[in-house]
């Protein structure tokens, strides 16, 4: 069981930032392929693509993301819904390792992790009922994967990680001591800014939350302000060293 991340650059002339993204449920490397031009050549976006095993869970999949990092170079994270949790899991066990982690985490349409995932009910659900719930969150994508000959494939591999986004809840008082910043969609149906708040008390080390243009999948066609806030906080002086 181990994670798909592209091997980072190693230019001879500048240092990009590195940002390690991870993807949302039923998610995977494509859906950072749009950030690239306009974050431009100093950050280097590397997606993490987490191990699809059925029999996974949470302590192994950030076991394996741990070991599958690059650390020769300062990073940070990102982590859209499901990702977020996962991204906050593996820098907390980094630290724990004595490892030099992520310089800061930025998570976006992601509730606290200390809170309730609140998919239960989705789990539930057909694969009719299922798609029939992500139309109101992706309309666009969703009617693609209709058509689609491998939707029952894709919809085994969405519950899945849903099933891993409900274990990756974490205890109140886990707490990671670099800067966290949260990007929160005005219009997200699922989660309200008031959650997404939330995730202040995970850090000793400062919190952000900003606001942006759109609904869950805000990141898929992000507004200006989005991507800006992103390249903003990659260009920050290394905190960690």
């Amino acid at each position: 069981m181990s994670p798909t991340i592209p091997k980072p650059r190693n230019p001879e002339h500048g240092t990009p930032r590195r940002l390690y993204a991870f993807h949302h449920a039923g998610g995977g490397a494509s859906t950072y392929l749009g950030w690239r031009r306009p974050l431009g050549p100093a950050v280097e976006i590397i997606p993490v693509v987490l191990p699809s095993d059925p029999d996974r869970t949470v302590d192994g999949v950030v076991d394996s993301v741990v070991r599958a990092l690059d650390h020769s170079r300062p990073y940070l994270f990102y982590g859209h819904s499901m990702g977020a949790r996962i991204a906050f899991l593996v820098a907390c066990s980094l630290l724990s390792r004595g490892l030099p982690g992520p310089d800061r985490l930025i998570v976006g349409a992601s509730a606290a992790p200390s809170l309730p995932a609140g998919l239960d009910r989705i789990l539930r659900q057909d694969d009719g009922q299922l798609l029939e719930s992500l139309l109101t969150l992706d309309r666009k994508s969703v009617r693609l994967l209709e058509n689609s000959r491998l939707a029952s494939r894709a919809l085994v591999s969405l519950r899945a990680d849903l099933a891993l986004c409900v274990q990756a809840t974490v205890v109140d008082g886990m707490v990671l001591p670099r800067p966290i910043d949260v990007f929160a969609g005005v219009a997200d149906p699922i989660v309200s800014i008031a959650d997404a708040a939330e995730w202040a008390r995970h850090t000793t080390a400062g919190f952000q939350l900003r606001r942006v243009d759109g609904g869950h999948f805000f990141h898929r066609r992000p507004a200006g302000n989005f991507l800006a806030g992103i390249r903003e906080l990659c260009a920050g002086e290394h905190l960690f060293v």
